[in-house]
């Protein structure tokens, strides 16, 4: 291969072809001129001024050289080459090359894919390897074994935007407080930390989404934005998920309600606002009042738990149910005193039999079909209410006559309810037992009064006998 190095001298014109094949070597160049020196020693100088002496294969001063492209025919295209350490394809060289009509390269032959062409710069000698581009194509900027297509050991800095694969990121800094955001095609900008997401590691200034629940949101939030379920984890184990579907699911994977824990346990502690823990119902979220049932721990006091209806609700009030620590049940009292204690009318049986319709009357226990007991007890008031008043001396019996008229009037005793009576009002246990006591009570005082007769006669009889 023959290559050709065409130079100018600065003022003689004299043009002198340096041909390289291997070696240099001139043709037609004397000893020595004004601005060439050659000692036929292998050191030539060029240049203006005083050069008398090569210290160098070829030393330039005062001048530039110039490597034209050579035509090797009329109108032909050529390339103009400066070879270092050999011409051939074998081994390592280097070429710096220069076309007519197609760019210019620089050409370095390594014998291995980690070693290439190196730039080193510095003020100091032997110089300091600032760039290397290796065979394999990586290229380091202060890395002398790069691993990527570039590797920079240090900042760097962009003038313009930098593109890389489908993204272009911006080359002016962000702001305090600003991140990078794309937009979905490609575009990256600097964004406020109040306008979009919020970061992992604390915000501030920052306004959540406003948007209805259930539609798009329309600022910070956290989540995804497609029809991805959201999970979060711990130790690299999955603890919650919510469902694209917006269902929660606590160590569950599948919910199938707003909010579902399995193999785990809800627990409620502390006092709030309104009382102790609780849990609260609501047919509303928009409702005037905080809800329209509530079950609440009463930690003070008698503690238990109260199933109660927080005021503002239609029929607010506390104690609907209480679940007392030592076991007792109250109804519409939170103070039980036995297993059971009902603060109120209480009805067993269906609420639309006649009779009950309302629970008439002022009895605290209505019961259909009947109680079986071993054992009832009616507790008596006073003394007034049982019927010893029968054997004051102020009382007043009728007499039999009185009573036959009555009877025949009413067709029941004096001072007993009649059959209409009992159909409307009932059979009162403890009165009916003392109005029937008073009768019988009375039916022995007309005993005694009829044995007192007896007794008159019997001695009438007697005397009469006796005369």
């Amino acid at each position: 291969m023959k290559t050709n190095l065409k130079l100018i001298t600065a003022l003689t014109g004299l043009s002198v072809v340096l041909s390289f094949t291997g070696k240099a070597q001139f043709s037609a160049v004397p000893t020595s001129t004004t601005n060439i020196y050659n000692t036929n020693t292998g050191f030539v100088g060029i240049g203006t001024g005083s050069v008398t002496a090569a210290t160098e294969k070829l030393q330039v001063k005062g001048g530039n050289i110039l490597l034209d492209p050579w035509a090797s025919s009329p109108g032909a295209n050529g390339t103009g080459n400066l070879f270092f350490g050999g011409v051939t394809s074998a081994g390592p060289a280097m070429r710096l090359s220069f076309a007519a009509s197609s760019n210019g390269y620089i050409d370095a032959r390594t014998s291995t894919a980690t070693t290439g062409l190196s730039f080193r710069v510095d003020n100091s000698s032997g110089g300091t390897e600032r760039l290397r581009i290796n065979a394999n194509g990586n290229v380091g900027i202060g890395n002398s074994n790069p691993l990527f297509k570039l590797e920079v050991a240090g900042t760097g800095k962009f003038s313009s935007n930098l593109t890389i694969g489908a993204y272009i990121l911006p080359a002016v800094d962000g702001t305090a407080n600003q991140f990078l955001s794309t937009n979905g095609a490609g575009v990256v900008t600097w964004k406020s930390s109040t306008a979009l997401a919020w970061g992992i590691t604390g915000n501030s200034g920052t306004t959540a989404s406003t948007a209805a629940i259930g539609s798009t949101v329309n600022n910070n939030f956290i989540g995804t934005t497609d029809a991805k379920n959201l999970i979060v984890a711990t130790n690299n184990l999955e603890r919650m998920r919510i469902t694209s579907a917006g269902n929660m699911g606590i160590n569950y994977a599948t919910p199938t309600e707003k909010f579902q824990i399995d193999n785990g346990v809800l627990k409620l502690s502390s006092p709030n606002a309104y009382g102790g823990p609780m849990m609260l119902f609501a047919a509303s979220p928009t409702a005037g009042y905080v809800g329209d049932w509530g079950i609440e721990y009463v930690p003070t006091g008698t503690r238990g738990l109260n199933f109660w209806k927080p005021f503002g609700s239609p029929n607010g009030g506390n104690n609907y149910l209480f679940l007392a620590d030592d076991g007792h049940v109250g109804v519409n009292t939170n103070n039980p005193t036995g297993q059971l204690t009902v603060n109120g009318k209480t009805l067993i049986g269906d609420p639309g039999l006649a009779g009950f319709m309302g629970l008439p009357g002022t009895y605290l226990l209505y019961v259909q079909q009947g109680i079986l007991t071993e054992k009832v007890k009616v507790a008596v008031c006073t003394s007034v209410d049982w019927a010893d008043y029968v054997f004051d001396s102020n009382y007043k019996l009728k007499s039999l006559n009185e009573v036959e008229t009555f009877v025949a009037a009413n067709k029941h005793l004096p001072n007993i309810p009649s059959a209409e009576e009992m159909v409307k009002e009932g059979n009162d246990l403890g009165k009916m037992d003392a109005k029937l006591l008073e009768k019988i009570e009375e039916l022995t005082l007309y005993l005694i009064q009829q044995n007192k007769k007896m007794e008159e006669i019997q001695k009438e009889i007697t005397i009469l006998k006796s005369k």
